[in-house]
């Protein structure tokens, strides 16, 4: 692979690859590079299993010559990055050189010693136009023989069976059933001790006397003010689709400095990375990676979706 490929390339061919939406793709690559970014800046090392290890590498400060005007010239000390790719992913490069074998050839080395390194090649050939006459020759001798017939008894094969891996439960489900487990169990806990507690209130209170007229008393139902659904709010802001929060609001509003990026803005505000796009959408940005600093952005509100 001669030419150079952009995120948005490489976050392409993941979703053809996959069959992620584009939008998913291209913010796992934005985040797994952004990810490699703050831990190489945090602890000087990245180790991702299976890939390579990412490592920061100071460089000192050292004299050249510029090629132009011959001045020496000095080259100020820097940091760059360094990457040692995984032994699977070096041996899996390297298979297809596998069964090259190496041979040393020195500058002194002639041309006929050149071609005698080349003679063991037609050798196999030679070998193997003898063995053909051989068999041809055995094979006469059997026809002149009285041949003697075998029963062949071939089983039938056995069909192959696949493994039928069975789809493992995601976390989030996991986790989501055992919230609402415990939510139900509060509940039922809470109703249980309402009802023991009004229950003892009765039985303590005096019983009124029985009177011969009976008084109708009229009670007035409460008005009750209906309070818009998440979704009623939702239609007046931007929607991330297919995402799994509504945008009901705004909560506030953060202005970009220098170091700032949406992965980090959106764990500070919204408490996961994950919800960078919220923000994206919301503030209806065009390019994610390109925010002057000193730009304003709001803040969304967000609402799980039931």
């Amino acid at each position: 692979m001669e030419q150079k490929i952009t995120q948005i390339e490489l976050a392409a061919r993941m979703a053809k690859r996959t069959g992620f939406t584009k939008q998913d793709s291209e913010n796992f690559v934005r985040m797994f590079f952004e990810t490699i970014r703050e831990g190489l800046l945090q602890d000087k090392l990245v180790k991702v299993k299976g890939l390579g290890t990412f490592k920061l590498i100071e460089v000192s400060d050292r004299e050249s010559v510029n090629v132009n005007t011959g001045e020496r010239i000095r080259i100020e000390g820097h940091t760059k990055v360094s990457f040692t790719p995984d032994n699977a992913l070096r041996d899996q490069v390297n298979r297809p050189f596998a069964e090259f074998e190496t041979v040393v050839l020195n500058e002194s080395t002639s041309q006929q010693e050149m071609e005698r390194i080349d003679k063991p090649l037609a050798e196999p050939v030679k070998e193997a136009t003898e063995g053909k006459k051989t068999e041809v020759k055995q094979e006469a001798e059997k026809e002149a023989k009285p041949s003697v017939e075998k029963t062949v008894v071939v089983q039938p094969e056995k069909p192959e069976t696949q493994d039928v891996k069975k789809p493992m439960p995601s976390k989030d489900s996991s986790w989501t059933k055992r919230f609402m487990m415990l939510v139900l169990l509060l509940i039922v806990l809470g109703l249980c001790y309402y009802l023991g507690l009004n229950h003892g209130r009765e039985a303590n209170e005096p019983q009124p006397a029985p009177t011969d007229s009976v008084e109708q008393t009229v009670v007035k139902e409460p008005t009750v003010v209906k309070e818009p659904t998440p979704e009623e709010l939702a239609k007046n802001y931007p929607q991330v689709e297919g995402g799994d929060y509504w945008i009901v609001g705004e909560i506030g509003v953060h202005e970009m400095r220098a170091g700032d990026g949406l992965l980090k803005i959106s764990r500070k505000w919204l408490g996961k990375s994950d919800l960078m796009p919220y923000i994206v959408v919301f503030n209806g940005i065009e390019n994610p990676d390109v925010i002057p600093p000193g730009a304003k952005l709001r803040i969304p509100r967000l609402v799980r979706k039931k």
